[in-house]
């Protein structure tokens, strides 16, 4: 992940200008493929991108939503797409996780496609329907100890940064989650909502929303120091696990 992350800043800064590129381009409406369903996190900063693109560059940036094995299927549409720079990609983590969770390696992406930019980061979030009996990590330790692999929790997907940073997690504290993986943050938070799932573990931008609303309790924030959106909530190493941190670039 390190490698991808510093592929993509290192292509950020060969880039062309785009005062110059904008003379030519785009010639076309634009697709901006999104491997997660829609209303999730990705596929909010693609629509908020892609709408700015619009208005500086003049032509239509419409957004594809692909979801579906853990976001290979929109990778292998976007590789597979005439390369005249027409169809774009928002990818998040699993860009770079996927080349390693899955066998045989379903594509390269240094070799198959051209990096543009990097958008952003966001830290990891676990939260919880605020029904459940616990309120911290500490608790959801002790009631997962108490009953192994009876407390699930949803993620946007299989080799999702949160999927594998809950994975991570539960092993440093010796308990065992049961994965409930969603094709998106989406429908992972609104089955947790529902209280089809007692836990979600997604990236903070989603949650932000509904921890306002009181839909969601924050338990802890996966970065190195505490969010100001979520000032009560402890961050991981708070609660007993130094050096802990997972978030998801875009």
């Amino acid at each position: 992940m390190r490698k991808a992350c510093s592929w993509i800043l290192a292509a950020s800064l060969v880039v062309c200008s785009i005062g110059t590129f904008a003379q030519s381009y785009p010639a076309k409406p634009v697709k901006l493929v999104v491997g997660y369903a829609a209303g999730g996190a990705v596929d909010v900063v693609a629509r908020t991108i892609g709408q700015s693109l619009q208005t500086s560059l003049g032509q239509p940036f419409v957004v594809e939503n692909k979801p579906g094995a853990g976001t290979n299927i929109a990778v292998k549409s976007v590789i597979t797409a005439e390369p005249d720079g027409h169809t774009l990609m928002m990818a998040a983590n699993a860009l770079a996780a996927n080349m390693s969770l899955y066998k045989p390696q379903p594509f390269d992406a240094e070799k198959d496609l051209v990096a543009i930019s990097l958008i952003g980061r966001v830290p990891v979030v676990i939260a919880a329907n605020p029904n459940v009996p616990y309120a911290n990590i500490q608790q959801l330790i002790a009631a997962a100890k108490g009953k192994p692999n009876s407390i699930a929790y949803s993620s946007p997907g299989n080799g999702s940064t949160p999927h594998m940073a809950i994975e991570l997690f539960a092993r440093a504290a010796g308990i065992d989650l049961q994965h409930i993986p969603y094709r998106g943050g989406s429908p992972a938070i609104t089955d947790t909502i529902g209280g089809q799932v007692p836990l979600v573990a997604v990236n903070a931008l989603e949650v932000l929303p509904h921890a306002k609303s009181g839909k969601l309790k924050v338990l802890a924030v996966l970065s190195p120091n505490r969010s100001a959106n979520f000032p009560d909530a402890p961050t991981i190493a708070e609660s007993g696990y130094p050096g802990f941190e997972a978030s998801v670039w875009y």
